[in-house]
């Protein structure tokens, strides 16, 4: 069952919604079929009963009244026997009796069985026509006799006739009997074939009425699973929308209508996603800071800014490079225990001054912020520089231009006053005394 529902699953949503279908054609097929099956019995027997045994009734009724006709025309012959001349009689006594031969012969050849002497008690057509036959036979016998004790002498026609005319009534019993258990046998045949085809009947009804149930509870499975199926797709939008800040989840009953609710909605997050990131992408972009993605121990990104501090002309001189290979090697150390810092702490790194390289390897001096994040589903560091190699610079023309002349180079004022603070500190430590003029000289002096 497992196997069956993993399988259905695989299959897409178009063909899934044939399979209860399918199954419904099927099983109309199966029924059909079954019916035409059942049909096809009905004319089977109907025709059986037309070609077999109604033929045979109507081949005993066609010889039997020949058979009557002849033996009522001997009767009339040798009932008048006196009356007629002893030629004339025998010629029309022996056509008759010939007539009688002929149809008892057809008679004993349409009968059930012809076997002669069967005692059989039963109440089988193959009984009746054994018995049939043997009073046949003695019919036959009896009208032979009357028409040759006739001829012999006229005046015992009347009671020889009546012999044959008894074996005739005897022979007449025997056929209705016979004509009975035909009709027995035939009546029991299609009662047996009608109760076959009653269960039958009863059997494919019962077998539609469990198929289409059984179709009912697969088509209401088969259902489940597709609603599962589209629920789960659902859950998966919603699941995105919640994580992009937009509401995605969708009510109703009818899981295709929410699912192209639900896509409507995914397709607006995704428009506001992708205008998010475009204006992301141009602050970062515009940025007059450097940014730079550090990500394994690689520069992964750099924006403008970033490109054109370390001296590049595009980010592809930048990008895949190793990222201590623009730190100063005053500044490597313990730079893979910060990196890993900055995954503990929640915020960014406080803002450092740094020493770097340009690709030209001409020295830098920065300012670096860095915090951890993630960049293209891996763990990453995003960095944000800022050159202070200039202000550096006028730092330290500020600093000398604040103790010495700018015209003459010479200490100005500033710079005796810092350096007499530093001889009399230095004199107060060592437990020295000296005039003022002598430490007015030690102070003045150049190189201290």
């Amino acid at each position: 069952m497992a196997r069956i529902v993993d399988r259905y699953r695989r299959i897409s949503l178009r063909q899934r919604f044939l399979v209860a279908p399918l199954l419904g054609l099927i099983l109309l097929g199966l029924l059909t079929a079954a019916f035409t099956y059942e049909s096809r019995r009905q004319n089977a027997l109907l025709t059986r009963i037309v070609e077999g045994d109604l033929a045979a009734f109507e081949r005993y009724a066609d010889v039997f009244i020949d058979l009557s006709a002849e033996h009522m025309g001997l009767y009339d012959l040798l009932t008048h026997a006196g009356k007629m001349e002893e030629d004339a009689l025998y010629l029309e006594a022996k056509g008759r009796l010939n007539a009688i031969h002929e149809t008892t012969r057809k008679l004993e050849a349409a009968l059930p069985t012809a076997k002669a002497g069967n005692s059989s008690g039963d109440a089988s057509p193959e009984a009746a026509g054994s018995e049939i036959l043997a009073f046949t036979q003695a019919y036959r016998r009896a009208a032979t006799s009357a028409v040759e004790m006739t001829m012999v002498n006229p005046a015992l026609a009347p009671r020889e006739i009546g012999y044959a005319n008894d074996r005739f009534v005897a022979m007449n019993h025997v056929f209705e009997k016979l004509l009975d258990v035909q009709l027995d046998r035939v009546k029991a045949d299609v009662s047996i074939r009608v109760e076959r085809n009653r269960a039958g009947s009863i059997f494919i009804a019962l077998a539609g009425i469990f198929f289409a149930a059984l179709l009912v509870v697969l088509s209401i499975v088969l259902s489940r699973l597709l609603s599962r199926s589209l629920e789960a797709q659902i859950g998966v939008l919603a699941q995105i929308g919640d994580r992009t800040g937009a509401d995605a989840r969708v009510e109703g009953a009818d899981e295709v209508e929410r699912i192209g609710r639900a896509i409507a909605v995914f397709k607006d997050t995704q428009v506001e996603l992708r205008e998010s990131e475009e204006r992301y992408r141009q602050v970062v972009e515009l940025s007059p800071d450097g940014i730079l993605v550090q990500s394994e121990n690689k520069v992964a990104y750099v924006n403008g800014a970033c490109i054109k501090l370390f001296g590049a002309a595009t980010a592809a001189q930048l990008v895949g490079k190793p990222v201590l290979d623009f730190i100063h090697p005053d500044n490597r150390e313990g730079v893979d225990e910060r990196i890993a810092n900055l995954a503990r702490e929640s915020g960014p790194a406080p803002m450092v001054e740094r020493k770097a390289f340009r690709i030209d390897g001409t020295a830098i001096n920065v300012e670096a912020t860095a915090a951890a994040f993630v960049y293209r589903g891996k763990p990453a560091v995003l960095v944000v520089l800022r050159d202070i190699t200039q202000r550096k610079k006028s730092e330290e023309q500020l600093a000398y231009l604040a103790q010495y002349d700018s015209l003459t180079g010479l200490p100005n004022r500033n710079l005796f006053r810092d350096r007499l603070s530093l001889a009399v500190a230095r004199a107060k430590r060592s437990g020295q005394t000296a005039s003022r003029k002598s430490t007015i000289r030690s102070a003045t002096r150049p190189g201290i």
